[in-house]
C-alpha cells in the first residue's frame, strides 16, 4: 500500500471581535492512494479449500479543500468566562466515486471555572478502504442454514458448510453520518485534582459499507425482504431435480 500526499495549510488570527481573537485555518491538499496484492499460483485459482486471495490492483485519487473558524463571543462576563462557537467545512472529491461535503458546527461554554457545556453537530463520512473497492477475490468456509425443502428433489433441509466468495465492489459510495455530541464538563475548583465528563452522542448511519455473510443472504433470500440477493446463491445442481 502506499500514499502520496501534498498539502498546503494556512492558520493565523486575521481579525477579532469584542471577544478576542478569531483563529482561522485553510487549506488544500491532494493525495494518490495505490494497492497491490500479490498471492501464491494455488491461492490466484482458488486452489485451497478457504482463505485464497486473488491478487489485484487499484489506485484513489483524492482532493480536498477545507475551512476552519473559531469564533469568541464573549470573555469574562457575568453569565460566562468564556463562550465560542467553531465552524468548519470540508469539501471532498474522489476519482472513484465523486464529490462529497463534510461540516460541523459546534459552541464551547465555560459558565465558570468549574463548569464547562459543550455541543457539536456534524456530516461525517468515511471512504471506502481500498481493500472494499478492488479486492478480486477469496473464499472461506462457513456455515448455513438451509431451510427451504421442495417436494421431490434430493435436497434436504438442514445446515451446509458452503464457500462463500468475496470480493470489493469499486462502485461503493462513502459512508454518511449525522453526528450530534453534547455534554457538559465539571473541574470543581474544591477539588482539583476530579474533572468529570458526561457526554450524548447521537449517531445516524448511511449508506454503510458492509458484507453480508452466506447466512444472511440465505435467510434475507428466503424470507422474501430482500430478493435480490437471491442472484448470489448457487446450489450443486447434483442436490437438485
Amino acid at each position: 500500500i502506499e500514499q502520496q500526499v501534498v498539502a498546503a495549510t494556512l492558520r493565523g488570527s486575521f481579525f477579532s471581535t469584542w471577544a478576542g481573537p478569531v483563529s482561522t485555518a485553510f487549506g488544500v491538499e491532494y493525495r494518490e492512494q495505490s494497492v497491490v496484492t500479490t498471492a501464491d499460483p494455488i491461492s490466484a485459482v482458488q486452489g485451497f479449500v478457504g482463505g485464497g486471495t486473488v491478487p489485484y490492483s487499484g489506485e484513489v485519487d483524492v482532493k480536498e479543500g477545507f475551512v476552519e473558524v473559531l469564533v469568541p463571543l464573549a470573555r469574562d462576563r457575568a453569565w460566562a468566562e468564556s463562550l465560542s462557537v467553531d465552524l468548519a467545512a470540508r469539501v471532498t472529491d474522489y476519482s472513484t466515486s465523486g464529490r462529497v461535503e463534510t461540516w460541523k458546527a459546534g459552541f464551547n461554554w465555560s459558565i465558570t471555572p468549574s463548569v464547562r457545556l459543550r455541543a457539536t453537530r456534524s456530516r461525517d463520512i468515511r471512504a471506502p478502504s481500498l481493500e472494499e473497492l478492488f479486492a478480486a477475490g477469496s473464499t472461506s468456509q462457513l456455515s448455513v442454514d438451509d431451510t427451504t425443502f421442495v417436494p421431490g428433489t434430493t435436497r434436504p433441509q438442514g445446515n451446509y458448510l458452503v464457500t462463500a466468495a468475496n470480493a470489493g465492489n469499486p462502485l461503493l459510495t462513502p459512508e454518511i453520518a449525522d453526528t450530534l455530541t453534547a455534554g457538559i464538563v465539571l473541574t470543581p475548583q474544591a477539588l482539583p485534582e476530579l474533572n468529570v465528563s458526561i457526554d450524548y452522542y447521537d449517531i445516524v448511519l448511511n449508506d454503510a459499507i458492509i458484507s453480508l455473510t452466506p447466512a444472511t443472504i440465505v435467510r434475507r433470500c428466503l424470507d422474501g425482504s430482500t430478493p435480490e440477493l437471491c442472484q448470489f446463491i448457487v446450489r450443486d445442481p447434483n442436490l437438485q431435480a
